[in-house]
C-alpha cells in the first residue's frame, strides 16, 4: 500500500506541477493579450485625441470663414450699392444728353408743341405785311442763362412764345394758324 501511495502521491506532485506549468503558460498569454489590448488602447486613445483636436481646429476654420464670408457679403452690397447709385447717374446723364440733342435737333420746344409746323405753315402762307415773327424766346439771349434763364421763363414766358406782326391784317390769319395747331 505504501507503494501505491508513494504513486498516487507522484501522480498528484505531478498534475500540480502540470497545472502550475499550464498556469504560468496561461498566465503569460493572458498577459500577452492584456499588454497587446492595452496597447491597441492607447493607439486608439491618441488616435481619438488627434480626431478631436482635428475637429476643434475645423469647427475654428469654418467659424473664421462664416465671419470672413460675411466680411466680403458686406462689402459685395455696399458695392452694389455704389453700382447702383452709379447706373443711376449713367441713365440720368443718358436722358439729359437725350433731351440736349433732340432741344439741339429742335430748338422750338421750349416755345410749346406743334411749334415746327406753325412755322412751316406760317412760312407757306402770303401775309399783307411781312411774314410774322416768332416766338419771340428764339431772339432773346440772357447774359447768364444759368442765373438769369429761370427767371425770365417764368416772368416773361408768354412774351417768349409770341409773334410779332407788321400789319394788322395779319393777326387774323396768323390767330386762326395758332388755333389749327392747337395753340
Amino acid at each position: 500500500m505504501n507503494g501505491s501511495l508513494e504513486t498516487t502521491k507522484n501522480q498528484i506532485l505531478e498534475i500540480d506541477q502540470q497545472i502550475e506549468k499550464e498556469s504560468r503558460r496561461m498566465a503569460q498569454k493572458t498577459q500577452a493579450k492584456h499588454d497587446e489590448t492595452q496597447r491597441k488602447i492607447e493607439e486608439e486613445r491618441g488616435i481619438s485625441d488627434h480626431c478631436e483636436k482635428r475637429l476643434a481646429d475645423i469647427m475654428m476654420e469654418i467659424k473664421n470663414t462664416g465671419l470672413e464670408m460675411d466680411r466680403i457679403k458686406e462689402q459685395g452690397d455696399e458695392e452694389e450699392k455704389k453700382l447702383r447709385t452709379l447706373q443711376d447717374q449713367i441713365q440720368h446723364c443718358d436722358a439729359m444728353i437725350k433731351t440736349a440733342k433732340e432741344r439741339e435737333h429742335d430748338a422750338l420746344i421750349p416755345y410749346g408743341r406743334n411749334m415746327k409746323m406753325l412755322l412751316e405753315k406760317i412760312n407757306n402762307i402770303r401775309w399783307f405785311g411781312e411774314k410774322p415773327l416768332g416766338p419771340l424766346g428764339q431772339f432773346v439771349k440772357a447774359r447768364d442763362p444759368a442765373t438769369w434763364g429761370d427767371v425770365l421763363r417764368s416772368q416773361l414766358s408768354s412774351l417768349l412764345s409770341a409773334f410779332a406782326v407788321t400789319d394788322a391784317r395779319d393777326r387774323t390769319p396768323l390767330k386762326k394758324l395758332f388755333q389749327d395747331t392747337g395753340k
